[in-house]
């Protein structure tokens, strides 16, 4: 089963985006070298695109009627597939330059850094919510086949909203998926993050979620009817 996996046309493609995305972080980390915060972008990365094998193995589980291994890897994959949306926020990088810097780079053009900064912050965070949608579709198929496919989207909608609370609360509270196992750390924390601002952030990640996931469906679906 985990050869079968290691060998699926998702696994290839996982393995394969880890060279653009470690090829423009070691880029960046070159350019700034007394600054090691540049190599989270590979470690963040690589937790975006967790939910993606954890995904898999539901599916492989789910298609066995092994229902307490589907449910346990199910569970999984919705602990970890914040990390996927959660890598939009890495944008915030962008604003280690200053303004002077840049409005220098906007007159000269000559700021090279910022161009290397900016490719690897678009392409690391553009595989890593792909990759987030791609196992969200995996687990959309699931649901379809166990409920209508009316009610599958108003759990893709539930599942976004989640979603959107671990972003905010791994962004704020700087909590992670594996914190899961110290509810009281996980609860204190949680509680000392939820500002007035909360609920707003958590809208508008959830409706992100939802139309980039909306977009990455039906233009699979129209690659498919080709």
């Amino acid at each position: 089963m985990i050869k079968s996996i290691l060998n699926s046309k998702y696994s290839k493609f996982i393995i394969a985006s880890f060279v653009p995305v470690i090829i423009s972080t070691v880029a960046v980390f070159l350019c700034d070298l007394e600054n090691i915060r540049w190599l989270r972008m590979v470690w963040n990365y690589f937790l975006a695109v967790i939910p993606v094998y954890m995904a898999l193995l539901a599916n492989n589980y789910y298609v066995e009627n092994k229902k307490p291994a589907f449910v346990f890897f199910s569970i999984l994959w919705l602990l970890f597939f914040p990390n996927s949306i959660y890598m939009l926020t890495d944008f915030k990088y962008l604003c280690t330059y200053d303004l002077e810097l840049w409005s220098y780079f906007r007159i000269l053009g000559e700021n090279i850094a910022l161009w290397i900064l900016l490719a690897n912050l678009v392409i690391s965070i553009t595989l890593g919510v792909l990759a987030g949608l791609v196992s969200l579709n995996l687990m959309h198929k699931i649901l379809k086949d166990k409920f209508s496919k009316s009610f599958s989207w108003i759990l893709i909608a539930v599942v976004s909203l989640i979603s959107s609370f671990g972003v905010y609360i791994g962004r704020f509270a700087r909590l992670n998926s594996w914190d899961i196992v110290l509810p009281e750390k996980l609860f204190d924390d949680t509680i000392r993050v939820m500002t007035p601002f909360a609920p707003v952030f958590i809208l508008i990640f959830t409706i992100i979620t939802l139309l980039l996931y909306m977009g990455y469906y039906f233009f699979i679906r129209i690659i498919k009817s080709k």
